[in-house]
């Protein structure tokens, strides 16, 4: 999804070694064989799953998949107690 340009928004938990990154920086998402060099265009902090998914295009997150199930995913992905503890990135991107 990366690659066709159709997912241009990353969650993570907001770890501080991703404390590095910023704007303009060029990174590598890699997805088993696939992977993509992007160019970061914004970074946001979210305190939670619903707040990423009240304020943010989920079609750019996850293109296809319906909201609720995301919200199922990303909990299923992020445990509760990491995302308090350190709160969620989203990493916007355009591929290069």
């Amino acid at each position: 999804m990366i690659k066709c340009g159709r997912k241009t928004l990353e969650v993570r938990i907001a770890y501080p070694d991703l404390d590095d990154i910023s704007v303009n920086d060029h990174i590598r998402f890699k997805s088993g064989e696939d992977g993509a060099i992007v160019k970061i265009i914004a970074i946001r902090r979210h305190k939670s799953i619903s707040e990423v998914i009240n304020k943010e295009n989920t079609s750019k997150i996850a293109p296809q998949v319906p909201q609720a199930y995301l919200r199922e995913l990303a909990r299923e992905l992020f445990s509760e107690s990491r995302i308090k503890t350190h709160g969620l990135l989203v990493i916007e991107f355009e591929k290069l």
